[in-house]
């Protein structure tokens, strides 16, 4: 479960400026980054699709590329049917 509520991002030009990413990949790794509390977030394609208005399929194939290159991991958890997003740090 989400525990907190996300309204607004910070977004700098390090934020948009990732090696491999389009500008919609940045801006929803750094909304799982707000999202994130240290041991993952629960936060749903439909959660990130509606913050930023666009299709859960975009977000799908966003978190796919993300994880691809390894700016994110996911597990997920078959018995509480839940996906875990965690940031991963990048050197």
């Amino acid at each position: 479960m989400i525990s907190k509520i996300v309204t607004s991002i910070p977004v700098t030009y390090a934020t948009l400026h990732k090696p491999g990413l389009n500008m919609n990949q940045c801006l929803i790794l750094q909304l799982i980054k707000t999202y994130d509390d240290g041991i993952g977030t629960e936060v749903s394609n439909k959660v990130i699709a509606n913050f930023f208005s666009i299709t859960p399929r975009t977000v799908s194939s966003s978190i796919g590329k993300l994880e691809k290159l390894k700016y994110i991991s996911t597990v997920y958890d078959r018995n509480k049917a839940i996906r875990i997003i965690h940031v991963l740090e990048r050197r």
